[in-house]
């Protein structure tokens, strides 16, 4: 990766490198954490279909995500934020 952060901006990133430079990150993360993802997502869905509830929490900006989780439509009714 080729960019720095100077003074709080990132100095010669545009769009099109900063999309780059994400894209390689998230790859890096689904090809080293795959396996894991895998068996969480297993042992989710099995909790949920043995009568299991899934809680999701979160605190300050990071409570977005578990409010993402349980109020959107389509979504599971057994997941519950707290």
């Amino acid at each position: 990766m080729s960019w720095k952060w100077h003074g709080g901006f990132m100095s010669s990133a545009t769009p099109s490198k900063l999309l780059g430079i994400v894209v390689d990150i998230l790859g890096k993360v689904i090809k080293e954490e795959i396996r894991n993802l895998g068996m969480a997502s297993s042992a989710i869905s099995e909790a949920m279909r043995s009568g299991g509830v899934e809680y999701v929490f979160g605190t300050g900006h990071s409570m977005l995500v578990a409010l993402e989780a349980s109020f959107r439509a389509g979504n599971p009714v057994k997941i519950y934020p707290i």
